[in-house]
């Protein structure tokens, strides 16, 4: 089971007054066991046993925030790399969606501070509260800040290595789409390609390039979708 889902059922159990201890311990050890394999010293044990201690005072927001919050600081330590809080950079309106100005200037003022860092998805703040994004909301972080940050490029990695010609359980090792427009893209969702719209349109407008990228298969070239169809000739004529 995944994190996030083991943190929903912790607040299950909490709501319904059941002992979430063995539960919490297993999430815990999940944390504790990656740390140890990379050699990493962020202190796991300490923070997540604060953080259980106070489990039925927390949001149940707040609590499943707290699968990307871990993971991001082992992996700001793995990398190097300063760790930044979501819930001091991504503000959202009170409807629910994302301060985008507010967003950017804070994103931007931590750039100027630190350069490279390693931001938790799938949360940010309102009235200093944590809010959450929808499922899929980590790759929504990572559309909103390539989008502030007037990135070139923004990589988005998942378990595929792009988006394929046509559906493989229909056909048998179908070709990936090595370059596409955002329209195409939009076509694609309306036909039932897997597509979580708001982080690939999300980063649509002042961002110029999005790569989709395999996890597993690096080496892949993956989809490249780009804002018009001039572009995409373009880019097919360079690697031609």
């Amino acid at each position: 089971n995944k994190i996030t889902d083991l943190l929903l059922l912790v607040n299950a159990y909490v709501q319904y007054h059941v002992d979430c201890t063995a539960l919490l311990a297993d999430i815990q050890q999940r944390f504790q066991d990656i740390a140890d394999e990379l050699g990493l010293k962020w202190p796991v044990a300490e923070k997540f046993e604060a953080f259980a201690r106070n489990i039925k005072k927390h949001s149940p927001e707040y609590v499943v925030s707290r699968g990307e919050w871990f993971t991001a600081n082992l992996m700001a330590e793995y990398l190097g790399l300063p760790f930044v809080d979501a819930a001091d950079v991504m503000v959202f309106h009170h409807d629910g969606s994302v301060d985008m100005e507010r967003t950017a200037v804070r994103l931007k003022d931590v750039m100027v501070r630190n350069g490279s860092f390693v931001l938790p998805g799938f949360s940010g703040t309102v009235d200093g509260q944590i809010k959450l994004f929808d499922r899929g909301g980590g790759d929504i972080t990572g559309a909103i800040l390539a989008r502030c940050i007037n990135a070139d490029l923004y990589e988005n990695w998942t378990d595929v290595s792009g988006f394929l010609s046509a559906d493989p359980r229909i056909v048998e090792n179908p070709r990936s789409i090595k370059r596409i427009t955002f329209d195409e893209m939009r076509e694609l969702s309306y036909m039932g390609a897997r597509l979580q719209e708001e982080a690939i349109f999300g980063a649509r407008g002042q961002h110029p390039q999005i790569q989709i990228k395999n996890t597993n298969r690096p080496q892949d070239e993956g989809t490249i979708i780009r804002e018009s169809e001039q572009q995409v000739r373009a880019e097919c004529h360079k690697t031609a």
